[in-house]
């Protein structure tokens, strides 16, 4: 592979992540922020702390 070929083949896979990476971008929601129902289903209880302990 010559250099050349080296410098174009670089070139392509970047321009495919990049593309990759704009469409990602462009496929989210405008509302970026996750919210939970008020009442999930299924969930966990925590309390405001937590400790780790060793039995």
């Amino acid at each position: 592979m010559t250099a050349d070929e080296r410098r174009l083949e670089v070139a392509s896979i970047l321009a495919t992540g990049l593309l990759r990476r704009i469409r990602a971008i462009q496929s989210m929601p405008s509302d970026s922020v996750k919210t939970s129902s008020p009442q999930p289903q299924i969930g966990l209880d925590l309390s405001a702390k937590t400790r780790l302990t060793v039995a």
